[in-house]
């Protein structure tokens, strides 16, 4: 993408109207790397939704209009002008299109993608997901599982025993102990080292790093 942006970058600022000034292509350089990176992703949020947020609340008041570095993505999947939670978050995990429905693996072969959640745990850092949907929904389960059809919800849960996180906050825990396998996943995290709570306190949760854990806010989908 920025070997394909960059040439009409040149050519826009090559084509500036005469007194005109080209428009400023600067890089931005912060003083420090950040000690922690949070991806925020509104699932379905485009610019309209921005824009309505910012005539309710007025001008000035929202967080997008503070930000430093605006950039735009073209969200269209590997087979449709349309994409879908699956494959428009396997873009964001992978960095690399993909089919609407598949959740973590590429066309044409289902091969899986190294999600960044993957490749920050291989670099020895901590990694989690707080979410107000299922653990199995498209847009989280693209961050951790590698299945061809996202309705695969049963499925997508035993992906959480074999991609290492450190947290979960979430819905979905049925996925995880009332399977119609019987597997009982949650037992499992336990015998892992994983800390399983419910509910929406954080008073048990071993939150100074100790051991990894998993907070269920509801059964099926969090209420909203």
């Amino acid at each position: 993408m920025r070997l394909i942006l960059l040439p009409f970058v040149l050519i826009f600022a090559g084509c500036a109207s005469p007194g005109k000034k080209p428009v400023d292509t600067q890089v931005v350089k912060f003083a420090e790397r950040p000690k922690n990176i949070i991806l925020l992703i509104g699932d379905g949020m485009a610019l309209s939704q921005v824009s309505a947020g910012i005539y309710w609340m007025g001008v000035g008041k929202t967080a997008f209009e503070r930000f430093p570095v605006v950039g735009f993505h073209k969200s269209h999947s590997c087979d449709d002008l349309v994409t879908d939670s699956a494959a428009g978050a396997t873009a964001f995990s992978c960095g690399q299109k993909t089919i609407n429905n598949a959740i973590g693996v590429l066309p044409p072969n289902n091969k899986p993608c190294t999600t960044i959640l993957e490749d920050l745990d291989a670099r020895g850092y901590a990694t989690g997901m707080v979410v107000t949907c299922s653990a199995p929904h498209a847009t989280p389960a693209s961050f951790i599982a590698h299945r061809e059809i996202r309705a695969f919800t049963e499925d997508i849960a035993l992906d959480y025993l074999k991609t290492p996180f450190d947290c979960f906050i979430g819905g979905g825990e049925h996925f995880f102990n009332d399977r119609p396998d019987k597997l009982n996943l949650e037992d499992t995290l336990t015998k892992r080292g994983y800390v399983i709570r419910r509910g929406t306190g954080f008073g048990k949760l071993p939150l100074d790093g100790s051991a990894p854990f998993m907070l269920f806010t509801a059964d099926r989908e969090p209420p909203t």
